[in-house]
């Protein structure tokens, strides 16, 4: 029996000295912050190409209506 808790605590405390899950979360914080960037500066973009549209669309729309 004591044997089984040594080994128990044994493999808990190696799991709380790896550090392979620092790894993968530090990865995620990374893409996390990299999609946020990405959104916040694309958001801008967005309203620029949506009045390029509305723009074309007046332009064109007579050829179009018949």
């Amino acid at each position: 029996m004591k044997a089984k808790l040594n080994l128990l605590v044994y493999r808990i405390w190696h799991a709380l000295k790896r550090e392979e899950g620092q790894d993968l979360i530090e990865y995620a914080l990374l893409v996390g912050l990299i999609s946020l960037a990405a959104v916040a500066s694309l958001k801008p973009f967005g309203s620029i190409l949506y009045n390029y549209y509305l723009q074309l669309h007046a332009a064109l729309s007579p050829y179009f209506n018949g």
